[in-house]
């Protein structure tokens, strides 16, 4: 295993800031976790680190999208289901759709599957919340007039493998 990231550290084997370019060296899988949110430009971030997987390979993304607002060094943006099934179609990498999931307090769910064709919320998915805390987020959400929100997780995160059929 090899570690890589912004500045050298305990595990970091490679320093490199995927934001202005990317390794010569080539991995089998690439994990990407809890970076993207965190850079101005998370295409160009992904793209560099997709040029980092060895024909055959994966790379593996996890981010937040309902998440505490955590700044090291800052916090950017939110990406959603959406945005990855694109960047996939655009960059012609195959989204693998079994490992395309919501991870959330609700547990993790394959995203877009029949059993679960709605995004994780506390409305859809209060079987698995606890009724003070569902029925509080209700009076919550009628005081301040938000009540036809969907009700979201306090942290729910999407995690995305994607399988790499290139060569060179």
């Amino acid at each position: 295993m090899t570690g890589a990231d912004l500045a050298p550290g305990d595990g970091v084997d490679l320093t490199v800031d995927f934001a202005s370019g990317s390794l010569e060296a080539r991995f089998q899988t690439v994990c990407v976790f809890n970076v993207l949110e965190h850079t101005f430009d998370p295409l160009t971030v992904l793209r560099n680190a997709l040029a980092c997987v060895a024909p055959g390979g994966a790379l593996l993304v996890v981010t937040p999208v309902i998440w505490p607002l955590h700044r090291y060094p800052v916090d950017s943006c939110r990406l959603l289901s959406d945005w990855y099934e694109t960047f996939a179609a655009r960059a012609r990498i195959e989204l693998l759709p079994e490992h395309f999931c919501w991870l959330s307090e609700f547990g993790i769910e394959t995203i877009g599957s029949a059993a679960n064709a709605s995004d994780p919320t506390f409305q859809s998915r209060a079987r698995y919340t606890a009724p003070a805390r569902y029925w509080t987020s209700r009076i919550i959400h009628r005081l301040f007039h938000t009540f036809g929100r969907s009700h979201w997780a306090t942290h729910t995160a999407i995690g995305v493998a994607f399988r790499i059929m290139r060569n060179g």
